[in-house]
Formats: C-alpha cells, sequence, structure tokens
C-alpha cells in the first residue's frame, strides 16, 4: 500500500478530519465568490457611451458641479518619470505630442479605485474645489467627500496639479469631471 492510499484511508475512517476537510472547502469557494462579486459591483455601476466605457459609481455625480480631485500618482523632482505605478492610462486626446503627466481636456481611464478629494468639504461643501489638495499640505477626514470613482473609470481632466518639497519627489493630483458625451 502506497503512502498516498494509506493517507486516504485514514481520512475515510477519520470522520472529524473529512468534516474540517469539507468545511475548509466550502469557506474557500464561498471567499473566492465574494471577492469576484466586490470585483464585479463597479462593472454592474458602469455604462457605455460614445464608445468609452465609464463608471460615476457614488462619484461625481453625487458632487455639486461633478467634479473633485483625485491622486494619480509620485514624479520625481525633474517631473521626467513616476516614482510609482500612474493610477491611470490617457484613453482619448487632442494633443500630438505625449506627455508624462495627463492635460486638461484629456480623457482618462482609472487603473484603480481613487478617492474624491475636496478641501475642507464636510465643512464647506465645494468652495475649495478648485484648489488642489496638497495645498493643505496634509489632508485630515474634512478633505475626503466620501465618494470615490471605481477601478476603470474613465473620466475627463479639468486641472492638474504637480508639487513638492525642492528637491524631492513630486505629486501629481488632477481635478476632473464626467467626459463630454
Amino acid at each position: 500500500m502506497t503512502f498516498l492510499e494509506r493517507c486516504i484511508q485514514a481520512l475515510e475512517n477519520n470522520k472529524i478530519i473529512a468534516g474540517i476537510i469539507i468545511v475548509f472547502i466550502i469557506v474557500t469557494g464561498i471567499s473566492t465568490f465574494a471577492k469576484s462579486v466586490t470585483d464585479l459591483i463597479p462593472l454592474l455601476m458602469c455604462s457605455s457611451s460614445n464608445r468609452l466605457f465609464y463608471c460615476d459609481a457614488n462619484g461625481l455625480s453625487a458632487i455639486k458641479y461633478n467634479t473633485g480631485w483625485i491622486y494619480l500618482g509620485l514624479v520625481d523632482n525633474q517631473e521626467t518619470t513616476y516614482r510609482t505605478q500612474p493610477l491611470y492610462s490617457i484613453e482619448k486626446s487632442t494633443y500630438t505630442d505625449s506627455n508624462l503627466t495627463p492635460r486638461v481636456g484629456e480623457i482618462i481611464k482609472l487603473s484603480a479605485k481613487r478617492d474624491i478629494v475636496i478641501l475642507d468639504y464636510k465643512s464647506t461643501g465645494v468652495n475649495s474645489r478648485f484648489t488642489p489638495p496638497w495645498k493643505a499640505n496634509v489632508l485630515d477626514e474634512n478633505d475626503y467627500t466620501g465618494y470615490f470613482m471605481p477601478k476603470g473609470s474613465v473620466v475627463e481632466v479639468r486641472d492638474i496639479s504637480i508639487a513638492g518639497y525642492p528637491g524631492h519627489d513630486k505629486v501629481v493630483w488632477a481635478r476632473i469631471g464626467l467626459p463630454p458625451e
């Protein structure tokens, strides 16, 4: 009798171990299913228009003037390369040359969920919607709108702001809006 056959025979005779294995298989299956469902939710909240796929899941349409700021990544102090993986890709541009960061009017697709930020949103609403978040130096809970744009969202860049201390890497923030239809 081989080692594998002896293990199978031991499992057949031990109902506790067999029960544990069955519970483990069920829990693994449920957790895999739950992860799949959470990955699909943003897709169910999206629609197709003008051949561009864009999402608005509890995001821009819930905010007055349909605008807010999202963090796009970190660039070196010369603005020649990203220090982090860019959190977007350019979907549509009217510019003929390429640029490291997106420009006003370009349509970008987000490669990760992005929280929508407006300085002092919880106390002053959208009054600071044109002020880049880095001007606060440190964001706090009052700056987060509570809304987000899910991975896969396609948005229009309305403003871009790049800033950092001299000699240090710089943050890239974009003020976004819904793309034109």
